[in-house]
């Protein structure tokens, strides 16, 4: 028997047909109005796909209001977000049951929220697209999102987290939650950042990595072999 992970597959966006069932095994176009995608997201039970013109759309899984339309229905098929309709979304990443988005350096978030994983500096949930406030001036040019902690990386190349650290994931030598966007002091010059279930990780160059969470309190750095 198939438990509720394997059977819901909603979020894969293909419509009524595979909202419950077997897993679909091989790649499957999904098919939008919107023009063509250039950023996708995937959580635990819902995606995010981002068109070339700034459009967010949203499926599957509606729990705690992840998917932005204010109500916590499931969506198997794209549905533009309408509280984004009026700016254009440059980034986007999805979490266990949250989503966040960038516009214009600006950071916006919605879904699950005990944790702090909003950013918002409180525990509520988000049933639609809210801006937050404390990254205002921060100037973001990525995010990424685990189960339930969030990264952001602003221009300057300085790592932001916030939500869940139980496993250290944060960066912050606790494991206290952060429900504000909290800068992580040891590291500078990043690039790029990523984040899987409760890991966090960084990239400075092309042989310099640093990992944290999992059970670690401070990032590590990792040295890549260099390519022959």
């Amino acid at each position: 028997m198939y438990d509720e992970g394997e059977t819901f597959v909603a979020h894969l966006g293909l419509g009524k047909d595979c909202e419950w069932g077997d897993p679909v095994a091989t790649p499957t176009a999904v098919t939008t109005t919107m023009g063509p995608a250039v950023e996708v997201g995937c959580g635990a039970l819902h995606s995010l796909i981002l068109c070339a013109d700034g459009a967010l759309l949203s499926f599957g899984g509606g729990w705690e209001g992840v998917l932005g339309h204010g109500d916590e229905a499931t969506l198997s098929v794209p549905r533009p977000i309408a509280g984004l309709s009026d700016v254009r979304v440059d980034r986007v990443a999805a979490g266990g049951a949250h989503s966040l988005a960038l516009v214009a350096g600006a950071l916006w978030s919605w879904g699950w929220n005990r944790h702090g994983q909003l950013g918002h500096g409180d525990s509520h949930a988000r049933h639609t697209p809210c801006r937050v406030v404390a990254a205002e001036s921060l100037e973001l040019v990525q995010v990424a999102a685990g189960n339930a902690h969030s990264l952001a990386l602003c221009a300057r190349g300085r790592c932001h987290t916030f939500g869940r650290s139980h496993m250290g994931q944060c960066g912050h030598r606790s494991y206290a939650d952060e429900p504000l966007p909290r800068c992580v002091a040891s590291l500078e010059r990043l690039r790029s950042l990523s984040a899987s279930a409760d890991v966090s990780a960084a990239c400075v160059s092309g042989t310099e990595q640093y990992v944290w969470g999992g059970g670690e309190l401070a990032p590590k750095v990792v040295v890549a072999p260099h390519s022959t």
